[in-house]
């Protein structure tokens, strides 16, 4: 998996709850260390996710990366962009993640 399917895999799984923003947060800071390392599997390893999990995540990534061989760019789905503004806003507390 990519670089950006690898971001959006995780973003797909913190909108859909898998995720708080803490182990959002963490992951990407030990895959960060190492992207050669793949994103999801480190997820698993780290029992953010089930297998189970993964796969179904794995199947939406897979198909927007379907679109993007086309040679049209696939466009990240609404909730990826409002995952990305919801973590970038202080403050903001997305789906699944409890209010402070």
């Amino acid at each position: 998996m990519g670089r950006e399917s690898s971001l959006l895999f995780a973003l797909l799984a913190f909108r859909q709850g898998h995720l708080t923003r803490g182990h959002l947060l963490e992951a990407a800071a030990l895959w960060m260390q190492d992207p050669s390392r793949d994103l999801s599997q480190l997820l698993v390893d780290a029992g953010r996710l089930t297998a189970a999990t993964r796969a179904e995540i794995a199947r939406v990534v897979s198909d927007w990366e379907r679109v993007r061989g086309t040679g049209k760019p696939g466009p990240l789905p609404d909730s990826v962009r409002e995952t990305i503004v919801a973590l970038r806003d202080a403050g903001a507390t997305p789906e699944g993640e409890p209010a402070a």
